[in-house]
């Protein structure tokens, strides 16, 4: 990271910039034993389902 920092290339430090900034966010979520799997996929299934009712397809299982 450090080493990007000081490099004149825009794409690697934008790219380093973001979890830098919120680097106490990162770290926790790195350092963290528990996932947060199932709830992301029941909130996949969710969407899932609802975009099948909006554009009036048949809801995905």
């Amino acid at each position: 990271m450090e080493r990007v920092e000081h490099d004149d290339l825009p794409a690697p430090y934008s790219l380093i910039n973001g979890p830098r900034r919120d680097q106490d966010a990162v770290i926790a979520g790195l350092s963290i034993s528990r996932s947060s799997g199932q709830v992301e996929g029941q909130n996949t299934k969710v969407k899932r389902m609802l975009l099948g009712l909006v554009v009036g397809g048949s809801p995905a299982t």
